[in-house]
């Protein structure tokens, strides 16, 4: 684009945006808005108009449609862009709530109505409107009719993109024995005959994971028959004190008690020692 200076009914306006040859169909509704938002536009004769409207809401849709979708066109003002006369180019849609980023809306009050395009509605581009000949962005809901641009020129708006070819998964890798039976011993594979059928549909040695998980449970402690020590010890087999002590280990304190407790309850004999 390129920047010039106009006067428009008795006002000079500087550093007005005017595209150039270079610029038809070369950006898309959001380059566009980045170049023009806050800017006065401007339309050159060979749009087709035989004088320079500057920073109306037409010429906004003129540059629009131009820079954006490559199409030449100029309807003088904004009722006119409704009446048919563009029927090639555009649908109408009379449902206003489908209203789609690229829309051009047209307002049919006042003498020469009021044009605008959507961003993302509600929030529409436009110029001219209260005074203001810049392009502004802003909401707006009062609209009478939809033009939708027709293919191939919508496509410019909004291009399609290719549905990206599908990322396979990875297989996952197979975990060792060692850690599988971690894994078992941690409850997370269930019972038999469930753990059986679960391991070897995983594709895993079920017999020597339960070989690995066997050799992992310590051996159950040996059953201590604490009556059978209590009479032992009655009988002096394990001697008195520290002999005592040594001898009977980690159940010299509940053997010792219950040797107590059969004493004071005249219990010594081998046929009548018990348990208290």
């Amino acid at each position: 684009m390129r920047r010039i200076s106009e006067t428009y009914n008795g006002v000079r306006y500087d550093n007005i945006l005017v595209p150039e040859d270079k610029d038809q169909g070369a950006y898309t509704l959001q380059t566009f808005l980045d170049t023009v938002t806050g800017n006065i536009l401007g339309c050159p004769d060979y749009y087709g108009n035989t004088s320079r409207y500057v920073g109306e809401c037409v010429t906004t849709i003129v540059c629009y449609l131009y820079m954006v979708c490559g199409l030449r066109l100029w309807g003088p003002n904004a009722k006119q862009w409704a009446d048919g006369r563009f029927s090639q180019y555009f649908d109408v849609v009379n449902d206003k709530s489908k209203g789609r980023v690229g829309d051009i809306l047209v307002r049919l009050s006042g003498t020469y109505g009021h044009i605008f395009g959507i961003v993302n509605w509600p929030e529409i581009f436009e110029s001219n409107i209260g005074g203001v000949k810049e392009v502004r962005r802003q909401q707006d809901g009062n609209f009478d009719v939809v033009l939708r641009i027709k293919s191939p020129w919508f496509e410019k708006i909004s291009p399609s993109v290719p549905t990206p070819e599908p990322v396979p998964t990875p297989t996952p890798a197979k975990k060792t024995n060692e850690e599988i039976a971690a894994e078992v011993l941690a409850g997370k594979w269930g019972n038999d005959p469930e753990r059986k059928q679960r391991l070897e549909a995983a594709g895993y040695d079920y017999n020597a994971i339960q070989s690995i998980v066997n050799s992992s449970v310590p051996a159950p402690a040996p059953t201590v028959d604490i009556l059978d020590l209590v009479k032992r010890t009655i009988r002096g087999e394990f001697g008195n004190g520290e002999a005592r002590k040594n001898a009977l280990g980690s159940n010299y304190d509940e053997v010792q008690r219950q040797v107590n407790l059969n004493i004071a309850n005249g219990t010594t004999r081998n046929d009548n020692v018990r348990l208290y």
